[in-house]
Formats: structure tokens, C-alpha cells, sequence
């Protein structure tokens, strides 16, 4: 046999073995037991697989995983646990194994998996190089927004180590999304330079911001040095999302390193057992209505007492969709939010916010609290807790926590259409105002490249109000924006905007008069400049409010989405309802008062006339 291809054979077979092991198991696979989530934190693997809720837990050596596998309902062997054997393909995209019942025997079961997403790289999904390496660690904390001041929501954080030869000074840090062979692709950036990108927030050390101005950075590094890089979220931060960061030095050389958002944060992956830990800040129209059943109310398992943590405990013994999840909880004077944790099976699942809703008419403080999750929960045990000094259950018996899914049939609900002087002014809300604390919430839009879009901003429960100082930020690589025009409810306030720094608009207005009630204070006006399927979050703060007599008043926001992209026929200011708000604007063309805009021509004859709005209130009814 000639010796050179026998060689050649071995040094293929090398190279596979190689490749193989640095591949990582991290990511979402397909196989013979159902879609399976892995978690890698270096060579330990954690995970779950859909067939009997199954957990996954094993250690990788040579591309070889490992480990045991475990199901409902006792997690135990001989029955319901076992070996594993996984070996991963030199090309990190598939593996082969198998598997047996308990630990003794051979293990004659076969199972296969397809990676359907997530890194094809080392093991926790970062890509490494000897110029630095690039780490995903959650959102968990507020930095910046898309200028450098807080916002009020969590940002999305990374952890950047460089490894430079000798001394070099770091000039600007650029994050940017990407596909997977680290090619520039989502048109998202954050840097550390001031030309209307949004703002990274660097902190050299941990803890000390570089920039918190929205300013140059300057710093000189001599070996392993580790920075914490900070961006306000733009609706890119998702598990399977790249990202690659390039540092640009003063002596004009550059650094990179890429990673991929993997199931769980990198801080968080030893120990986790859950696919995809959710953070969530209840924002918008979150109350359960017409299209939502109650399916669970805990009333008989609640645990806690006044003065005690409040906890509650259930069980799902099926795959159950969650549209809103409500917490009734006895507030502190003047609290108006809290913060709750989930655990399923005992492994972290859903954190978040909670602001109060609605109250007791009896009981001041017994209040609920909700949030629109629309997220599938899998069978299993479930904990919920909201730590508090004054968590107690009410005399009537409610539940501390209950679970709303779909209705079988769910009503379409219409807004009511208010005579304003311009299609601009128009008050009436896609989503409904909750009674309780003041607080502004900014409406959801889906609009198509090249168009204008009106977004307005939506003061719920105001009481003598006269005026307010408001910042609101977006992503100026999706929308461009043009100006502001008074609401409905400031109509006889003086009202002024600017943008400034790019990104961030101020609005301010001002009356003689407080005002009260619910309805739009500003219509913020944009021109739609993004890719089809990129969108932004639009968040506010609200700097100052006052009433008549100049008393301070507490206004929180709720943030709004923006999307690049088609909505449906008729529903041309894009949030998401064909309403009789709709069939207003196309009357208001056909009478030549507002620009023509044929997307309300849903009779298809080319103009925009009477028979539109009559066929677009037909839909907003349900006719």
C-alpha cells in the first residue's frame, strides 16, 4: 500500500479528531426525542429535550459528551434516567450516541441530533482568538440607552478581554451585529464614538465608565485586560444573535472577537437547566381582556403571609400558552413597582418588573400587577416569589397569582376615533389605559420602509397635570426623526421638541391649567429608514412633572416597539388594528384634508374615497 496515502489517511483523520474537539455542544439541536437546548460552560454540559420534560447533564472530553439523562415524573433510575454517549461531527453540526436505562448494561439505543442554532465553535460559544475573546453575560442591569444616560431598562452586557502584544492604547470600541461568519448583517451598531451611532458604554475597571459622556475613549493596556461593554437593547439581544466587537487602537492596528447568544448567559451556565430564562418588564396594554381565559388561579396553593416573602406554587401537567401573568399583592405605601422570579422544576425560568394596575376599591393596597408573557409554558412545577415586607393574602380569597391563555374565539377590539383638526392629533389608542398610577406608554408600530409614521405617546390616569419634561430614545439606524405635534389631552398646552444628541428626543409642554384623565400629550413624526425586519425599542423617561400648584408627580413609561415591515391591508399607521382611527384618515383623504396615501385604498380602484373608510369600519367591526 503506498505509504503516502496511507499518510495522507491519518493526517485527514487527525485533523477531524482536532476539529472535533474544539467544536462546542452549546446551541438547539433536532433528534429522535424532540428539539433539545444544551448550555457548554467549558467542558461541563447542562441542558433539556422536549420528550417528558428530559434534562441533559454530562462532561465533554475529545468531543466525546458524557453524562445522564433524566425524565418525568421521578427523574430517577432505572426508568426514568440513564447513560448518554454523545460523539459531535468534526464539522460541529451534528452528533451521534447513544444511550441505556440505568447504569449497567450496554447502551444499545441510538440517538441523533441536528444543530438548528446556536455557536459552531468552542465551548461556550465564543469565538477566540489571540487577539481577544468576546462574552455574553445577560441583561440584567441599566447603563445607558441609546444615548449614555440610564433609561430605566437593562442593557445588554458584554465582557471583552484583549490580548495585546506590548503596550497599546485603545482609541474606540465598536459592537455591531452579525451573520455567522462574523460578516456585518442586521445593520445594528453601538460605539464609542459620537457620530449618531448609538452609545457602548465601556467600563475599564469593572465599575468605572470611560465614556459616560457620549465621547471618545482613550486607554492605553498593557497585557490581559478585561473590559465591560454595555448597549441599550434594540430588539437584537436574542439567543442565536452574532456579534463581533473591533478595536481600533492609535497606532492604527485593530482587534476583533465575535460571539453568539447562546441559551443562557455565560455567568449563568453551569447550573441552568432551562432552555431560554426570559427578563421581562411589563410594558403597554398588559391587563387580561376579551381574548384572554383564566386557566390557573393559586389561590389554594399560596405560601406566604404579612410580612413574609410571597410565594406561590403550581403545577402544569401539559404544555400550557400564558398570555398574561397576574400578581395580586398587598403593595407598600407609595411602591408602585416590584420585581418577581420564576423557577421551574427549581431551575431559574422568568424574571422581571411589575408595575401596579389595578386596586381594591376596599383594600387600598391590595393591588394587581400584570404582564403580557405570550409564552408557552412546559409541564412541570413551578415557584413564583415577589420579596416583600408587606406580602399578605386578602379577605376575599384571590389568588396571588394567576395565568391567562387564548379564548377559543377571541372579539376584535376597536378604538374610538376623536375629532382632532389633523390625522396627527387623533387620540384614540390601539391599547387601553389601566386604572392606577400616572404612566405614559408608547404605542407599537409596524411600518414600511420609506413611509412616515406618526407614534403616539400615551398619558394614562392623569391628575392636574400642567407640565412635564420627557426624554425619548430610538435607533436612528431605523427611523429618522422630523418633528412633534401636541396630543389630545395637552391640546391647550405649549409644547416644544429637539433632538439632541442624535437618538434622543427632548419634549416638554406646558399649561396654565393642570389636566386630567387618559390621552395622547405628543405625536412623535418619523420617516421609516431601516431594513424590512429590523425594529427598535422606543423608551422614555420622564425627567420632571408637576401639577397646577407646582407638586412633583411620578410618571413611569412603557416602552414601545417598532418594526420595518408589512402590516395588514387597511391598518396603515401600523399598530397593529384595522380601527375606525384608520377609517378617519382615509375619509380625511377623500375630502383632500391629509396627504392621499394609496395604502388605504383597500377597494383597489386606485383612489382613496368614502367606500375605504366604509370598508375598513367594516373590518374594525368585525363585518
Amino acid at each position: 500500500m503506498n505509504k503516502i496515502l496511507i499518510l495522507s489517511g491519518i493526517i485527514a483523520l487527525f485533523a477531524g479528531l482536532v476539529s472535533a474537539a474544539e467544536c462546542s455542544f452549546d446551541g438547539t439541536w433536532g433528534s429522535e426525542w424532540g428539539d433539545m437546548a444544551l448550555t457548554q460552560s467549558g467542558n461541563a454540559v447542562t441542558g433539556t429535550y422536549t420528550h417528558d420534560s428530559g434534562k441533559i447533564t454530562g462532561t465533554v472530553s475529545g468531543g466525546v459528551l458524557k453524562g445522564k439523562w433524566s425524565e418525568s415524573p421521578s427523574y430517577a433510575g432505572p426508568n426514568d434516567a440513564g447513560d448518554i454517549e454523545f460523539v459531535i461531527s468534526s464539522d460541529c453540526n451534528s452528533f451521534t450516541g447513544k444511550w441505556r436505562y440505568g447504569s449497567t448494561g450496554d447502551m444499545t439505543g441510538g440517538w441523533t441530533g441536528t444543530r438548528k442554532s446556536g455557536p459552531a465553535g468552542s465551548g461556550t460559544g465564543v469565538k477566540t482568538t489571540t487577539e481577544g475573546a468576546l462574552v455574553w453575560k445577560g441583561m440584567t442591569e441599566d447603563k445607558v440607552s441609546s444615548g449614555p444616560d440610564k433609561d430605566g431598562t437593562p442593557d445588554a452586557h458584554f465582557s471583552l478581554t484583549l490580548n495585546p502584544s506590548g503596550s497599546k492604547t485603545v482609541d474606540s470600541i465598536l459592537l455591531e451585529t452579525t451573520d455567522s461568519k462574523g460578516n456585518p448583517s442586521g445593520g445594528q451598531y453601538w460605539d464609542t464614538d459620537p457620530n449618531g451611532y448609538w452609545v457602548l458604554g465601556v467600563e475599564q475597571p469593572a465599575g468605572t465608565r470611560l465614556n459616560p459622556t457620549d465621547k471618545s475613549i482613550s486607554k492605553t493596556i498593557t497585557g490581559s485586560t478585561s473590559f465591560e461593554l454595555y448597549a441599550s437593547s434594540s430588539g437584537y439581544f436574542n439567543s442565536g444573535q452574532y456579534f463581533k466587537v473591533v478595536v481600533h487602537y492609535t497606532d492604527g492596528s485593530t482587534s476583533e472577537a465575535s460571539t453568539v447568544i447562546s441559551s443562557t448567559p455565560a455567568t449563568q451556565q453551569a447550573s441552568t437547566t432551562i432552555a431560554t430564562p426570559t427578563t421581562i418588564a411589563n410594558t403597554g396594554n398588559n391587563a387580561a381582556g376579551a381574548g384572554d381565559a383564566l386557566i390557573l388561579d393559586t389561590s389554594n396553593h399560596y405560601t406566604g403571609g404579612c410580612g413574609q416573602t410571597d410565594t406561590s406554587k403550581w403545577n402544569l401537567d401539559s404544555d400550557t400558552q400564558v398570555n398574561v401573568f397576574e400578581v395580586w399583592h398587598n403593595w407598600n405605601s407609595g411602591e408602585q413597582t416590584i420585581t418577581f422570579s420564576i423557577k421551574k422544576d427549581g431551575a431559574d425560568y422568568a424574571s422581571g418588573t411589575l408595575y401596579r394596575t389595578a386596586c381594591d376599591p376596599y383594600q387600598k393596597n391590595w393591588c394587581n400587577a400584570d404582564f403580557r408573557i405570550n409564552k408557552v409554558f412546559p409541564k412541570g412545577t413551578y415557584l413564583a416569589t415577589i420579596p416583600s415586607g408587606r406580602a399578605c393574602k386578602d379577605n376575599n380569597g384571590n389568588g396571588v397569582v394567576r395565568l391567562y391563555g387564548p379564548n377559543a374565539a377571541t372579539p376584535t377590539t376597536t378604538a374610538t376615533p376623536t375629532t382632532q383638526p389633523n390625522a396627527g392629533t387623533i387620540s384614540a389608542t390601539s391599547k387601553m389605559c389601566t386604572p392606577g398610577a400616572p404612566y405614559l406608554y408608547l404605542e407599537d408600530r409596524t411600518v414600511k420602509k420609506g413611509k412616515e409614521t406618526k407614534i403616539p405617546v400615551i398619558m394614562c390616569n392623569a391628575a392636574d397635570l400642567a407640565n412635564m419634561d420627557l426624554s425619548i430614545a430610538y435607533n436612528t439606524q431605523v427611523l429618522t426623526y422630523k418633528d412633534s405635534d401636541k396630543g389630545s389631552l395637552n391640546a391647550k398646552s405649549l409644547l416644544e421638541s429637539n433632538e439632541k444628541p442624535l437618538g434622543n428626543i427632548k419634549v416638554s409642554f406646558a399649561g396654565s391649567q393642570g389636566m386630567s384623565g387618559d390621552g395622547s400629550i405628543a405625536i412623535l413624526s418619523f420617516v421609516v429608514s431601516g431594513a424590512s425586519g429590523q425594529s427598535s425599542v422606543i423608551s422614555g423617561t420622564v425627567n420632571s412633572a408637576s401639577t397646577s400648584s407646582g407638586s412633583p408627580v411620578s410618571v413611569s413609561v412603557r416602552s414601545g416597539s417598532f418594526t420595518v415591515g408589512s402590516g395588514q391591508k387597511g391598518d396603515c399607521d401600523g399598530d397593529g388594528i384595522v380601527s375606525s382611527r384608520d377609517a378617519l384618515a382615509a375619509l380625511q383623504m377623500s375630502v383632500e384634508k391629509i396627504a392621499v396615501d394609496l395604502c388605504y385604498d383597500v377597494t383597489g380602484d386606485g383612489k382613496v374615497d368614502s367606500s375605504d373608510a366604509r370598508e375598513i369600519l367594516k373590518k374594525a367591526v368585525g363585518g
